[in-house]
Parts: C-alpha cells; sequence; structure tokens
C-alpha cells in the first residue's frame, strides 16, 4: 500500500475516533491519572532516580500492584514535558494510538489476505479496523488517561505481528529487528501483549501459505511448501515465531529478578479479593452478554432502541452467515487462528475477567477486542470454494452483509459516544471538586482543618476520586498552586475499598477537635461543597446526650411499606410475614434522632432459611426524600438458629450523617416462606464496639498512623462490652484491607494478640511486619470461652513506608 493511501486511512480511522471521543478533550484527569502525573511532575523537579526506578523496580512503586511497566512511565513523561497538566494534550495522544492501533491492525490483516483479492482484502481489513476503533468497550481506555496502558501496548503488539508477518514474506533483518524491539516496548508497556510469541505461532501453524515466499530467493522460507503436513506445519511455525519465544524467555527472567515474581498484577486484599471470585466471575454469563451488548446501562434504559437495533443487525448477520456456511466452504485455518487470538487475550485475565452493569473494567478487556473485531467480517468476506451457481448466491449474501457491517460500524460510533459521556462527566466533576476544594481551602485559617466527605468516587462506571491520597495529590503541586492538603481531613479508602463507608470512630473523635471548623459534604449535583456545620464540637457534645443509647421500636411504629403483598401479623413486639416476596420489608417512622448517637440496627430474626441478607435504608428530616438508594446498609448473616440476633452498621457509611435527624429507616428483607422479627433497636456502639486508638500518635489527614522504629502503643478499651473478657487483636498482612473482604473472613489476617483483659496498653513492635506497606489492626471482645461478644472495632491503618501517605 502507497504511503499517501496510509496517510488516507490513517486520516479516516482517526475521524472515526474524533467522532467516537471528541468530547473527551473537555475531560480531566480521573482516579490514577492524578498520581501518574504527580509522580511525573518530580521527575521534572530534579528526581530522575524514579524515572530509573520505573526500568529497576514495580512501577511507581506502588503497593497494591506488582508490574513492570517503564514504557507507560515514557508516555506520560513525554506528555508532562508538553502538557503539564492540561488533560487535553493527553487525550489527544490516547486518541492517536488508537487510531494508529487500528491503522496497524489494518496493516496486519491486509497482509494476511492478500491472497483473498486486493479488493476483497482492503474491505475485510478495513471492516475490521473499524469494527476495533469504535467498539463501545473503549471509552475508559481513551477517556482515563492511563488506561492509555493497553493502547500503546496494543499498538507496538500489533507492530510486532506486522512486522514478522511482512517478513514471512521478504526476510527483511530489518523487520527483524524492529519486530522484536516493537515487543519489547509492547510487554514493557503492559504485559497482556505477551500473548503475541503464540500468535505468530498460530500463524505460521494455521495459515502458513501467507508467509511462504513465491520469489526463487533462498530464504528461511524460501523452500517452504505449499501443502503443510502436521509435522511441517509445527516445524514452520516453531521457526516463524522463535525470535518472539526466545524474548519471551529473556523477558520472564528479567521480570523475576526486577519483580520477584513471575506473573504479578494486583497483590494483597484487592488481589485477594479478585481471586476469591474468580469462579463466579468466570462462569458469569452476564458478561458475554455484556460483551455482546456493550451499554452502559446508567445511558441505555432496559429497552432502548440502539439495544433493539444491535439484536436486529446481529440476528440479519447470523442469518447471512448461515445461508453462506451452507452454501459454501470457509477457510478452516483462519477459524484455528481467531480462536488462539481469542484465548491469548483471554487467559491473560484470569484474575481480572469480569464486566460491570456499566461497563466498569472494560478497558482490561481492549486486547480481547481485538479478536473480536475480526469474527464478523471474516465470516462475511473470508473467500469461499463453491460452483458458479453457488458464487452468485454468495455475492448476493456478501453484498447484503456488508450493508448490515457498515450498519453495525455506524451504529457503534453512536453507542460509543453515548457510553463516554459518564467518563466525560466524571472528568468535568473531577475538576470541579479540585477547583472548589482550592477555593474552600484559600478560607481556611492557620492552624485549621475542615472535614469533608462524599468525595465524588464515580459516575456511570467511569472513575473519578479513588482515595483521600488522590484528594491530597489534587490540593498539592503541580495541581495546586499552593499546597492545600492539610486543610483537610478525610475518610476515604486508603488505596482502594468500599467507597460509602467511613470510620465512624475516627469521624465522632475527629469532629471535637477545636482546629476543625466545619464539615462539608460534595453536593453532585450542584458540583459545590455544601456545609453540614460550622460547629462540628457541638455535634460531639449532643452526641453525648440523652438518658438511653438504644431505642426499641414498639410495634404500632412498625408499618409494611409493601402492600398487598405477603401475610403480616405483629405481637408482642414481633413481626411474622409469611409468604414473603424479595423487596418485601418494614417501614419505621415516627421518631427524630441524632445519626451521632446510634451505630447499628439490632434486630433478632427467624426464618428456615441458611442465611439472610436484611438491606436497611433511611431518610432525615432534612431531606424530602429517601437517600441514594444505590447503597443501602446490608449484612448478609448465616443463621445457625432460629432467632439469631444480627446488626447492620449504620455510622460506617457517610451518608448517615448527612440527613440531618433520622426520622424514617426502611428494612427490606430477602424471599422467604416465613420470616420472624423482633426486639428491633437502634443501639450505640458503645454497648458492642471496642474502642481501639494509637497512643501519643497523630494520624495523617487520611487517617494513617505512621510506624517508627519503635513500633506503636496501642490502647484498647471493651470495657462497656457485654460479657467481653479479654480482647483479641487482629493484624493485616501487607496491603490488606479488611474492607475489601467479608469481616468474618480471616484471610486478611496476619497475626492475632490477645490481651488478657478487656481494656489496657499493648506494645506492637516494629519487627512484627515484615516488610514496609499498609497494615491494618482491628480488635474484637472475647467471653471467659473465648467466643466472640459484640462487632469488630473500627480499624486502625499504619503505614512502615510514609511516602503514600
Amino acid at each position: 500500500m502507497k504511503f499517501n493511501k496510509q496517510l488516507l486511512l490513517f486520516c479516516f480511522l482517526f475521524g472515526v475516533v474524533l467522532i467516537c471521543f471528541g468530547r473527551t478533550f473537555s475531560s480531566f484527569f480521573t482516579a490514577d491519572d492524578f498520581g501518574q502525573v504527580c509522580y511525573v511532575s518530580k521527575i521534572f523537579e530534579g528526581n530522575v532516580k524514579m524515572l530509573f526506578s520505573g526500568f529497576t523496580g514495580n512501577y511507581m512503586q506502588i503497593p497494591a500492584m506488582k508490574v513492570w511497566r517503564p514504557f507507560l512511565l515514557i508516555s506520560l513523561v513525554y506528555d508532562y514535558m508538553i502538557w503539564r497538566t492540561n488533560a487535553t494534550g493527553y487525550f489527544l495522544t490516547n486518541v492517536l494510538f488508537l487510531a494508529a492501533s487500528a491503522m496497524m491492525l489494518y496493516m496486519v490483516l491486509f497482509e494476511l489476505t492478500k491472497s483473498w483479492g486486493k479488493k476483497r482484502s482492503i474491505m475485510f481489513s478495513l471492516f475490521c479496523a473499524c469494527i476495533f476503533v469504535s467498539n463501545p468497550l473503549h471509552c475508559e481506555s481513551v477517556s482515563f488517561v492511563v488506561g492509555r496502558v493497553d493502547i500503546i501496548s496494543a499498538f507496538f503488539y500489533l507492530s510486532a505481528l506486522w512486522c514478522f508477518v511482512k517478513r514471512g514474506a521478504d526476510g527483511n533483518k530489518v523487520l527483524l529487528v524492529t519486530g522484536v524491539l516493537s515487543f519489547w516496548i509492547a510487554v514493557l508497556t503492559k504485559e497482556m501483549a505477551i500473548g503475541a510469541p503464540a500468535l505468530l505461532l498460530g500463524i505460521g501453524f494455521f495459515i502458513p501459505e501467507v508467509l511462504t515466499r513465491k520469489t526463487s530467493d533462498t530464504t528461511m522460507f524460501a523452500s517452504a511448501p505449499t501443502e503443510y503436513s502436521l509435522k511441517e506445519r509445527i516445524r514452520f511455525a516453531f521457526q516463524f515465531s522463535k525470535p518472539l519465544w526466545l524474548s519471551t524467555v529473556i523477558y520472564f527472567c528479567i521480570r523475576f529478578l526486577v519483580l520477584g515474581t513471575f506473573t504479578g498484577g494486583y497483590i494483597g486484599s484487592i488481589g485477594a479479593g479478585q481471586l476469591s471470585h474468580f469462579v463466579q466471575k468466570w462462569t458469569d454469563i452476564d458478561t458475554l452478554f455484556r460483551i455482546i451488548f456493550p451499554l452502559n446501562s446508567d445511558v441505555f434504559a432496559a429497552g432502548s432502541h440502539s439495544k433493539i437495533a444491535l439484536s436486529i443487525l446481529y440476528f440479519v448477520l447470523t442469518a447471512l452467515i448461515f445461508m453462506k456456511v451452507l452454501s459454501s466452504k470457509y477457510p478452516a485455518g483462519w477459524f484455528g487462528l481467531l480462536i488462539l487470538w481469542t484465548l491469548t487475550a483471554v487467559i491473560p485475565l484470569y484474575q481480572l475477567w469480569g464486566l460491570g452493569f456499566h461497563l466498569e473494567g472494560a478497558r482490561f478487556l481492549f486486547f480481547l477486542s481485538i479478536p473480536l473485531s475480526i469474527f464478523i467480517p471474516l465470516l462475511i468476506l473470508a473467500p469461499s470454494r463453491s460452483s458458479d451457481n453457488g458464487s452468485n448466491v454468495i455475492r448476493k449474501i456478501e453484498a447484503l452483509g456488508v450493508v448490515a457491517t457498515v450498519l453495525l460500524i455506524i451504529l457503534s460510533i453512536e453507542i460509543t459516544s453515548k457510553n463516554n459521556i459518564p467518563w466525560v462527566h466524571a472528568g468535568k466533576e473531577t475538576r470541579a471538586c479540585m477547583q472548589e476544594a482550592q477555593k474552600l481551602a484559600s478560607t481556611v485559617g492557620t492552624g485549621e482543618r475542615v472535614v469533608i466527605i462524599g468525595i465524588p468516587k464515580g459516575h456511570g462506571g467511569a472513575h473519578m476520586i479513588y482515595n483521600g491520597i488522590t484528594f491530597n495529590i489534587m490540593m498539592l503541586p503541580p495541581f495546586s498552586k499552593v499546597p492545600y492538603a492539610d486543610k483537610f481531613i478525610t475518610f476515604d479508602p486508603i488505596l482502594y475499598g468500599q467507597a460509602e463507608q467511613i470510620n465512624a470512630q475516627r469521624f465522632k473523635e475527629v469532629l471535637g477537635d477545636p482546629n476543625v471548623v466545619g464539615v462539608f459534604v460534595w453536593n453532585e449535583e450542584t458540583l459545590k461543597f455544601d456545609l453540614l456545620t460550622d460547629k462540628p464540637q457541638e455535634l460531639v457534645a449532643k452526641k453525648q446526650e440523652g438518658e438511653s443509647v438504644t431505642f426499641p421500636f414498639i410495634s404500632t411504629s412498625i408499618l409494611p411499606f409493601t402492600e398487598g403483598r405477603g401475610v403480616w401479623s405483629m405481637q408482642n413486639n414481633k413481626i411474622q410475614v409469611n409468604d414473603c416476596p424479595k423487596g418485601c420489608g418494614l417501614m419505621l417512622s415516627n421518631f427524630s434522632l441524632s445519626p451521632y448517637q446510634y451505630d447499628f440496627v439490632e434486630m433478632e430474626v427467624g426464618t428456615s432459611l441458611p442465611s439472610v441478607s436484611v438491606s436497611v435504608f433511611w431518610k432525615g428530616n432534612s431531606s424530602s426524600d429517601w437517600y441514594d438508594l444505590k447503597f443501602p446498609a446490608q449484612k448478609l448473616s448465616a443463621l445457625t438458629k432460629f432467632g439469631k440476633k444480627i446488626r447492620i452498621r449504620l455510622s460506617n457509611h457517610w451518608r448517615w450523617f448527612t440527613q440531618g435527624n433520622i426520622d424514617k429507616l426502611r428494612l427490606e428483607l430477602p424471599a422467604a416462606q416465613c420470616i420472624e422479627l423482633k426486639n428491633i433497636r437502634l443501639v450505640s456502639g458503645k454497648e458492642i464496639l471496642p474502642l481501639l486508638s494509637v497512643v501519643d500518635m497523630p494520624s495523617s489527614n487520611t487517617g494513617v498512623y505512621a510506624v517508627g522504629s519503635k513500633g506503636i502503643q496501642l490502647l484498647v478499651d471493651a470495657s462497656a462490652v457485654a460479657g467481653c473478657r479479654v480482647v483479641k487483636i487482629e493484624i493485616s498482612k501487607p496491603n490488606y484491607f479488611f474492607e475489601n473482604l467479608p469481616e468474618e473472613s480471616s484471610e486478611a489476617v496476619m497475626k492475632t494478640i490477645v490481651h488478657p483483659s478487656c481494656e489496657g496498653k499493648i506494645n506492637i513492635a516494629n519487627d512484627l511486619f515484615p516488610m514496609p506497606g499498609y497494615y491494618q489492626l482491628r480488635a474484637l471482645g472475647m467471653d471467659e470461652k473465648g467466643f466472640p461478644v459484640g462487632e469488630r472495632s473500627d480499624v486502625l491503618t499504619i503505614n512502615l513506608d510514609n511516602k503514600h501517605i
């Protein structure tokens, strides 16, 4: 293909990308973008070692991951050198690489299908490139700056494939060196490119004829036969792909020296949490459904026109393909190659497989979208063997298939542009949050601080501000001209965790600090911070008032909120529901209670089910409606006996404190033949939670304690927990976070220490922790027989390396 035609084709693909992702240029950094751009900024401040450490160690020394990606860092260095903190420039790089990746896919497929005839080969390759570049799953890769890791890696991965396929035709040594170099850049950008050697092996095995030289030159491929036996295919395939297999062995050896592991990926509680759902994720049919119908549920309704149109096109294409299959014979080698290509893109995802309702995690499927983009054009346009009469039928089928494929591409472009809207909104809201926080910080006096909760975490599947560390980075150079991070106290996850949950003990303690002059919550509708109170100390005082720490609900205040469902009976503060459907429950109302006084809903539950899940919603008197129903307080409890007492934590949800006094509670019950509830009440954490604190050591504004050489001293008090005789302290494994795993799980526990009384001081030596990183501690009361009493305390988070605090 001549250069001017290649340039014209690239411009066309770039135009398709602009239609799909043109809005992205008005967006902003989100989530990991801030930390990685900040990291690069320190290189430009003179810390060159941070650049070289990307080649000699874990990427950015991120404690939750073990990955080796120095060329991702290089791409960010290049962008920062030109654009600094102008996000538009970074998105331009993503868009250009996506178009370039599509162009390389075109060139690879064109080389592999030259024997099909020029027009058929061009049409097939162009359709595949267009389907790939307009894939609705690509929004997370393009509109999330560091989502580029897959795009850049894919470009060099496809470049390596093209060089080897092209070399298979002429034996050019320059192409050999370029292909090996491209492969190294690809795997050093992201590990997903490691499937390239296996794919080259597949090309040499399934379609070796495309690599055979047609000239008389004596090269490694000159004597390759036109018809291949199994033995010849195997020998030819390994000979063809040998340079990349050798590179792969060298890569893994160096990788092990750098990371100490051959595999890597997410580690700690994040990796453990992913592996704990391994079987569930790989058997989830909905993931496959969302890949086929990649419609963000936050954008498209269940019966949207786009879904209907997509279904019709799939039906038409399936019918045409079926008719072609009956009328002709397909080249079998291509199907074997495509299956192998799909497997090389899926197997590395063993830890990450899955796709959310809002297409969360779609970026992990970027490499998979490459072979998926080939299936339909291959089935429509692959040359076939047939009689003359059959050829006329096939030509008509193919013509209709071409029209349907063009319509599919147009529809994909429309869906992608709409799927991208939440990402653009997320970027704009993140920028607004950063700017509003900086304005707020400028009004805070010297030595004063404000509490902020509800920092936006996501919108329609798009990431926003992961944690308090990310928020701190937003408040520091290069994103803020003045360092404002110390003006705020945040209650977000340390790295990754439950976005709705906070440490309630720390939250209430912080409100008593005389230097805290306000509590603010982010308003996602107005894109501003709303003031909850400018006198937080009064909230602490009110919390201590009142004659009782519990509030029993009498039967007259309990009403069914779902009428006409289930058979209800009430007697002696006990409720029984027969034929209880899913979603049925109770409304508890006619009261006005301070959320600072109560922490749990407690009840006795009886049912024939082996376990029961109860959800709790609430409404405060400062709100006209129930709080966001997407985030209830929930608990799944195993019922070892009829009438087991369960407690559902409310105060570890930041929204519990944003509604004013609570005047209504709503309990949703599971579907069951019979459920019995009694003794429903609100309970203060003082009765059931041990208090755990660090002696004479302040925490960071994110709630992390930096452990020095002398270790730390804990103060534990479970004297108010009924029946408590001793206290068990659980210490997590490095970079394991209790909130990422089920509360009862012991998987995160590295060590336990039993304190022989229900209160006192406990010394934790520094040498107890095997390596630098984050650790969490929590306490649980035990009775004289060693059985748990009450609930586990709020956690303390410590760090042996405070560079990430």
